[in-house]
């Protein structure tokens, strides 16, 4: 999983990396490291070293939701709309502008770029690939991870198709090639937000049928790169398209990814070129000496990101059924140290899930470290012993230096935390569909909506989904409001996501807020027109936008 951040700029649409770098600048907001860099300017050619440690479940980018996953389906597939990585904004993409609106903001219509293709031979992009693509994503055939966002939005013919009374959704209409109208039965704010996300890519029905499973493996899109080879154990090879409608795009020839690489093996492998970029931060352990060395200034990136790293507690376990039971836990953690922890990557979290960079932002919110209250509440409990608790989390940044951490604070109040790190995939495969322990973990607000976080992770279609609402628990009264949010005026969408978010942390403590994180990136000095990204997290990587210089 992933989500959130905000600022001024768009350039995904031709416009040069330097161009966007000394608009920043302008703005006071250039990351660390770009300055140096501005001078180059943009060239073409090369092969791009990436690294990562987990490995994807494949490409589509229809059916998976992780970063894993997203670094390939991020620029293979493209959505009608997307969400520029760095300022926030929307940005028409296989569209050639915003939708019109109309009918008391129910009834949608886009028009297409003209002659932009697919990959490989597979045609021109019509509004009928738009209309299978969306229905494909919504089918419960797909099983897509990402299904309870789309689920949730109020098409015409949606829950008929749901139900498989009908195989298409009425509510999706291709009226000519290039128009694509859609028609929702009541104002939904989360709508337009919702499909600029790597879901909502534009897939041809002839690929899909024609390759069957292995198109999990070799997605056709239009995006600026396509698979050239892949080995689910190894690696992938994506190459640029050369027939991508935008003729500035993309820069570099090539990307190869290496799978199961470890973060700090790929961070010697950064500084002695043999690598370009990594998909992890920087490792904690690592961070000073790289900060402190003159050499990799300009190669040395951090930056706040609109996050929340939190602990998830499963209600469906004893003793977590009790509510005082999980009030304790989130008053045993001292987040100070945990901040201390990190080398001061993340502030420590007085609020909700909703980071300080949001506009849904509630601060107060989170119980503050008070050990001896916490263990009053056990023993009023019934746990005045404490008890053993399962609690997982991945072997990677940061997680890794949390997970101990928490862990050391759990027991001061006499509660014995196994502390499981896992790779990547397995940590994913065992938090879905609801994990058998604490986690610890992290998601942004992908586009700037709230109901990114609320409908995936604590509504009943999540749990009905398998994905990925990790305290299983939901409510009729709270799956009512996020219906209520999105049909709301912004002030009144505001507050509700502000009361949801006062319920989840405080009222019934299914998460705790940790952290608001930095993240901390290192890149190779051949590397050009890098900046940290803030949508959909800082794990993205906008291959397209990058240049490299040798010598």
């Amino acid at each position: 999983m992933m989500r959130t951040r905000w600022n001024r700029r768009q350039m995904l649409v031709g416009g040069s990396a330097l161009a966007s770098t000394l608009a920043l600048s302008r703005a006071g907001l250039t990351p660390r490291g770009v300055l140096a860099r501005a001078q180059d300017e943009p060239s073409s050619g090369g092969t791009l070293k990436f690294g990562q440690t987990g490995t994807p479940p494949g490409y589509d980018p229809q059916k998976w939701w992780n970063a894993a996953a997203g670094i390939g389906t991020s620029v293979i597939g493209e959505q009608l709309i997307a969400i520029d990585n760095y300022s926030g904004e929307r940005v028409p993409t296989l569209a050639s502008a915003e939708p019109t609106v109309e009918n008391d903001s129910t009834l949608y219509t886009f028009t297409l770029r003209p002659d932009v293709t697919f990959h490989k031979g597979y045609g021109t992009v019509t509004a009928a690939d738009v209309k299978y693509s969306w229905e494909r994503l919504m089918s419960p055939a797909l099983g897509a991870e990402a299904g309870a966002l789309y689920f949730s939005i109020p098409f015409v013919g949606l829950q008929d198709f749901l139900d498989e009374k009908t195989n298409e959704i009425s509510g999706l209409r291709a009226i000519d090639d290039v128009t694509f109208q859609v028609e929702l039965e009541r104002p939904d704010s989360a709508f337009l937000p919702t499909f600029t996300y790597s879901h909502a890519s534009i897939v041809p029905r002839k690929a899909v049928e024609e390759m069957g499973e292995t198109f999990n493996w070799n997605p056709i899109g239009t995006g600026p790169y396509m698979i050239e080879s892949v080995d689910p154990a190894q690696g992938a090879r994506l190459v640029r398209n050369p027939g991508y409608w935008n003729p500035d795009l993309p820069y570099i020839d090539a990307i190869e990814i290496a799978y199961n690489v470890d973060p700090e093996l790929s961070l010697l492998r950064i500084q002695s070129g043999e690598q370009d970029l990594m998909l992890e931060p920087v490792p904690v352990g690592s961070l000073n000496d790289i900060r402190d060395n003159p050499d990799l200034a300009n190669q040395y990136f951090e930056g706040p990101q609109n996050d929340c790293q939190w602990l998830s507690l499963p209600t469906q376990l004893e003793p977590f059924t009790d509510v005082r039971v999980r009030r304790a836990v989130a008053m045993a953690i001292n987040k100070e140290k945990l901040a201390r922890v990190l080398k001061g990557l993340g502030d420590p979290a007085t609020g909700g899930f909703f980071s300080p960079l949001s506009r849904y932002y509630s601060e107060g919110l989170a119980y503050p470290y008070d050990p001896e209250g916490a263990k009053a509440l056990l023993a009023e409990a019934g746990y005045a012993d404490g008890f053993e608790a399962p609690f997982w989390g991945q072997n990677q940044p940061p997680y890794a230096d949390m997970g101990p951490s928490i862990q050391q604070d759990l027991a001061e109040i006499g509660i014995q935390a196994a502390w499981t790190p896992m790779i990547y995939d397995e940590f994913i495969a065992k938090s879905n569909p609801g994990p058998e322990a604490m986690i610890v973990f992290a998601w942004e607000d992908a586009y700037g909506h709230g109901s990114y976080i609320t409908d995936a992770a604590f509504t009943s279609a999540a749990i009905e989904n398998e994905c990925c609402n990790y305290p299983r628990w939901s409510s009729p009264e709270f799956d009512e409001m996020t219906v209520a949010a999105k049909s709301a005026g912004e002030e009144e969408s505001i507050a509700l996501y502000q009361e949801m978010d006062k319920i989840v942390v405080q009222d019934e403590v299914l998460w705790v807020p940790l952290l608001y994180p930095k993240r901390a990136d290192l890149i190779s000095a051949r590397v050009r027109g890098f900046e940290t990204a803030k949508y959909p997290s800082g794990q993205s990587k906008p291959f397209a936008r990058y240049w490299l210089v040798e010598g």
